[in-house]
């Protein structure tokens, strides 16, 4: 999750020197690691009414977990009455991400729910458990799986326990979860879209924020247009990886590839002339265009084939300024590794 912290879900109530009206969902998991190689990849949280929840997508992820067992924690408040009802829907991806983990099936995913009511100026706590006997595991309309067992959505209690006189049946299997279950989702690790076997991912309109921004087994293109948009690019993967840095100075900043093949580019004036320089290794080919006064601060290449090219070449603006900082190892082919386009 960006922040299963601190962050509030539903519009903020009018603040006054009152105690807060709030609820504090705190998620636990025996998936932070799992068994037999099982964890949690990401989890994302929904808050809305009992009627709706079902359809709808998370509001708020975390990647992984915080801390064994712990997951993470979310507070909410009312939008509108301080004493609502609000449901609230836990998913974490096991098998795929939540925004894949779909109603009523919830194919690869573990899937909880929540009714509550607020109650005025009062904080209350909600523990959700994340079971792994409640993978591929689904549950009738306003029951949910806890343990591997249906449950009444207000049956369960705010410290994670279960009512004394609930009763209980055991959740069935997904249809969705046959041959196809526990088959990891290739498009896990994107953080762009995942389309036609290919992560794309335009960190000008998602936060890219730090570390590897592709699917490990898919081809992926990191688009970075605009000044800060990509201060720590990492592409990781089997396939090949492509990176765009635009016009805008220091558009990206550190990049890290470490793939089949490396295509970057650095159009424009210091694109690419962040502290960290371009570090390139790749199975096959590595190839570094730098286009522009001072387009690259630095770069270094680790593969069977490095190819670079700076325009311009010369000068106090040469795009390459730092030739003593672009080795290349003994048993690689350097081709073109500091001449113009």
């Amino acid at each position: 999750m960006t922040s299963l912290a601190g962050a509030g879900i539903a519009a903020l109530a009018l603040v006054d020197c009152a105690e807060p009206t709030q609820i504090v969902v705190e998620v636990y998991s025996d998936a932070c690691p799992g068994t037999k190689g099982q964890a949690i990849n990401q989890t994302g949280i929904a808050v809305g009414n009992a009627e709706s929840i079902d359809n709808k997508p998370p509001s708020a992820l975390r990647d992984g977990c915080q801390r064994a067992p712990g997951v993470g924690t979310l507070t909410i408040y009312p939008s509108g009455s301080n004493d609502d009802e609000v449901a609230i829907k836990v998913v974490a991806g096991v098998d795929t991400t939540p925004d894949r983990c779909l109603a009523p099936g919830y194919a690869g995913c573990i899937a909880h729910r929540r009714v509550m009511r607020f109650v005025p100026h009062t904080t209350q706590r909600a523990i959700v458990r994340l079971s792994l006997a409640c993978l591929n595991r689904i549950c009738p309309a306003g029951k949910t799986c806890d343990d591997g067992l249906c449950k009444d959505e207000n049956d369960l209690l705010p410290d994670g326990g279960t009512r004394a006189d609930a009763e209980t049946q055991e959740a069935g299997i997904s249809p969705d979860s046959g041959a196809d279950a526990g088959v990891v989702d290739p498009c896990i690790g994107c953080k762009g879209e995942c389309t036609n076997g290919a992560c794309n991912v335009n960190c000008g309109t998602v936060n890219c924020g730090t570390g590897n921004l592709c699917a490990p087994t898919l081809p992926c293109t990191i688009t970075c247009p605009e000044t800060g948009d990509c201060n720590d690019v990492t592409c990781t993967t089997t396939a090949k990886c492509t990176v765009r840095c635009g016009n805008g100075r220091t558009a990206c900043g550190q990049v890290s590839c470490n793939a089949q093949e490396c295509d970057v580019r650095c159009d424009g004036n210091d694109s690419c002339n962040g502290d960290g320089g371009i570090r390139l290794d790749a199975g096959t080919t590595a190839k570094l265009a730098c286009n522009g006064n001072k387009a690259c601060r630095f770069a270094s290449c680790n593969a069977a084939v490095c190819q670079l090219s700076c325009d311009p070449a010369g000068g106090p603006n040469l795009a390459c300024p730092d030739p003593g900082s672009r080795p290349c190892t003994p048993t690689s082919n350097c081709t073109a590794w500091n001449t113009p386009q």
